[in-house]
């Protein structure tokens, strides 16, 4: 067996045993909160018909995806029959089941297209393209499930503005990121591959798509009223499509755990017993697996297909590598979406979710697939060591999470936005690490460019919602409001997201060749106006830091004019405010501008309270837990417990003391120390543009960390993770 082959093995086996582990676990967690014996006893309550029927839906529900495959194959430009369009796509579910349903499929189709002598790159193409579109129909889905339900679907009219002008914003920053931030060959490809020949075939396909939901909906709905027969068929209709939502996260080994995790929660909400969820969710694991064999039994009877040889004049000549593609599609990506944020509640605080989260884990996994296994794995990163470092890190974690769940049982803020919320940091540090090993500079300096242009677009996006927002019956803030809080709903976190941007563009790392003189500039400019309208005290100690650190170096070319800009951009963005307040006699006082430098005094005494609280509160708890601290999440449920409401550390060097020890402040503070010896030891590291990013960026997060819990910053891990990586490590030679 050649060496490739022998990697290729090895993978596959791995990616199966890190699926089956994450199902076994989703499975565990779902064990846990339901009486077996009673899902069993509800299983029992399945006829024959019930389970024949349920079955030949879900028979059709793939054939009706192989309609679905086959119209919007024709649309990319790629001529096959039926026959072998069927044949590619039943085989293409089954790939699904071993491996993530979007990346399993994708390569199945890739794999059998390339057999037909057919650009391979089509396979990833059309199965995402499939993936969104589903997923637009299911989400409309469960809209329409929950308004029969309910009646009613109630939102908050700040709610709909919020999220018209997020998406109104995130369209604008893909847009202006795809056309200004790629270089010319990226879009080329983009024009070539990415956008489906025939409209039509999309409306097609959605309809498609549409019909294939509800099929495997009425298989499900068919095994839960025989399960619950006094249940309303609304109540069915509703947690059909919840489950449905949660089983298509590609999180699991062929669904199995996320299905039943899912179904647990979705039937209990509704007012039914878990049990009864967790015995439908299995009866559709087990039939859709049944479902499956039939379709690919069905394929075996039939005479053998002959190699395709028709004419291939409508596929496009140019065939990239599926790699090369998603080694730069996937960060980027990442890099427009990660300023939008939501935050979940949950009993025991807020979850921060992301819409760049699972392309980061996306990213993540292509990276650790692309390392080859027969040999010694290649160094990624420029500083000796970091790897270990990292390990490190995330043992400690696991460790502290392992005390505190001992300590005080499960607390959800640990498990989800520390523990698994680590786990997604390291997808964000691999997405960056991705762009950099395959593309080298030329991709570093890609993300580096999209990240800013978006970054941008939020600020000009803020500054236009507050300039409509009195004149439209402010939906969107409170009269002029004093800070700009972006689509991440804290102006601290903002000005996180603005001062990693304004390093990356002051030191360099985002080149803009062949574009006009005043572009840096103007940029540089808004960056700068976004850091006074954030209005956070830490974010002007790192921006004085950051230029100072990057004055002494000299490697701000734009100064003189970033200053006058910077000032200008300002002054202009209070003109509405101004104008607002002179002609419009709001009873609002002109001075009230300059709320936007000084907080009321009320409220900086409420934080300055609330931090001081959370101080006392820390170091008492690390004094009696010292060495490995207290426990992942022990500060919150201590607060919880003691006033009834959650309450973050405010400072990131304090929560690592506190909840993960010395042992903790030890591995967190591990990598920068490497980092440092690192630059010290290179005697030219002025010179080095990536270098003064590193910089830059530990100078923010330091900075800010004083004041605010900091650790957990997306754009930190995604941009570290392309600085410190070592160029083209990765590239296959031509």
């Amino acid at each position: 067996m050649s060496p490739t082959m022998t990697s290729l093995h090895k993978s596959k086996h791995w990616r199966r045993f890190a699926l089956i582990l994450i199902s076994v676990l989703l499975i565990a967690a779902t064990l846990r909160r339901i009486n077996i014996a009673d899902a069993m006893a509800l299983a029992k309550e399945l006829s024959w018909i019930d389970l024949i029927l349920a079955s030949s839906l879900m028979i059709l529900n793939q054939i009706i995806s192989s309609v679905r495959y086959f119209v919007l194959s024709r649309s990319f430009g790629l001529t096959q029959s039926f026959a072998r369009a069927h044949r590619t796509n039943i085989f293409s579910i089954a790939g699904s089941l071993l491996f993530f349903n979007l990346l399993g499929q994708s390569l199945t189709r890739s794999s059998m297209l390339r057999r037909d002598h057919k650009p391979a790159i089509y396979g990833v193409l059309i199965t995402v393209v499939e993936r969104v579109i589903s997923l637009l129909s299911l989400l409309i889905i469960v809209a329409v499930c929950s308004f029969a339900y309910f009646g009613t679907i109630s939102l908050n009219p700040k709610t709909q503005a919020l999220a018209i002008a997020g998406s109104l914003t995130i369209t604008a920053a893909s847009v202006i990121a795809l056309f200004y931030g790629l270089p010319s060959r990226y879009r080329l490809v983009l024009k070539r591959f990415l956008i489906p020949r025939s409209l039509g075939a999309l409306v097609m396909v959605s309809g498609l798509s549409l019909s294939m939901h509800i099929t495997m909906m009425l298989a499900y709905v068919a095994l839960a009223s025989a399960i619950v027969p006094s249940a309303s068929i609304f109540a069915l209709v509703l947690t059909a499509s919840l489950v449905m939502l949660g089983a298509s996260l590609p999180i699991s080994f062929g669904g199995w755990g996320i299905r039943e995790f899912t179904a647990s929660y979705a039937f209990a909400y509704v007012g039914m017993a878990s049990e009864a969820g967790v015995a439908m969710a299995l009866g559709v694991g087990i039939l859709s697996t049944l479902a499956l064999l039939v379709n690919v039994a069905a394929l075996s009877f039939r005479r053998p297909l002959l190699p395709f040889n028709e004419p291939t004049t409508t596929t496009p000549q140019v065939r990239p590598n599926i790699t090369a593609l998603l080694t730069w599609l996937i960060p980027v990506g990442c890099a427009v979406l990660l300023g939008f944020q939501v935050k979940v509640p949950t009993n025991s605080g807020f979850l921060s979710v992301n819409l760049a989260d699972v392309v980061a884990v996306c990213g993540g996994l292509l990276l650790i697939f692309s390392i080859p296994l027969h040999n010694r794995p290649p160094t990624l990163w420029k500083i000796p060591g970091l790897g270990l470092s990292l390990a490190m890190i995330a043992a400690v974690l696991v460790l502290s999470f392992i005390i505190g769940w001992q300590r005080l049982g499960f607390v959800p803020w640990a498990f989800f936005n520390r523990l698994i919320g680590a786990g997604v940091l390291c997808g964000y540090l691999f997405c960056g690490t991705l762009i950099v090993t395959k593309d080298g500079t030329r991709g570093l300096e890609t993300l580096a460019r999209c990240y800013i242009l978006t970054i941008v677009t939020i600020l000009v996006a803020e500054w236009i919602m507050h300039t409509l927002d009195p004149y439209i019956g402010n939906p969107f803030k409170s009269p002029f409001n004093a800070n700009y809080i972006g689509f991440v709903d804290n102006p601290n976190l903002l000005s996180f997201q603005v001062l990693i941007a304004m390093v990356l563009l002051l030191s360099g790392v985002a080149t803009w060749e062949r574009s006009p003189a005043w572009l840096p500039p103007a940029i540089s400019a808004v960056l700068f106006a976004g850091t006074l309208h954030a209005n956070s005290r830490s974010g002007y100690i790192a921006t004085l830091l950051i230029i100072a650190f990057l004055l002494l170096v000299q490697k701000i070319r734009v100064r003189p004019r970033l200053l006058l800009l910077g000032i200008a951009v300002y002054g202009a963005s209070l003109i509405p405010e101004i104008t607002y307040n002179l002609f419009l006699s709001t009873g609002i006082k002109v001075g009230s501008i300059n709320n936007h430098i000084l907080s009321r005094p009320e409220d900086m005494f409420a934080v300055t309270g609330d931090r001081m609280s959370s101080y006392l509160g820390a170091l008492k708890l690390w004094w009696a837990h010292p060495i490995f601290g207290a426990g992942l999440g022990a500060f919150i449920a201590d607060h919880i417990a003691r006033t009834g409401e959650p309450l973050v550390i405010h400072d990131s060097y304090l929560w690592i003391l506190t909840e993960l020890g010395l042992v903790g402040l030890a591995a967190f503070i591990l990598p920068p120390l490497l980092i440092l010896r690192t630059v010290a030891k290179d005697p030219n590291w002025i010179r080095h543009t990536p270098t003064l990013g590193i910089i830059g960026c530990f100078l923010v997060i330091g900075t800010m960390s004083i004041l605010h819990d900091m650790i957990y910053q997306r754009p930190f891990w995604l941009m570290m993770g392309a600085l410190l990586t070592i160029p083209n490590v990765l590239r296959r030679p031509a």
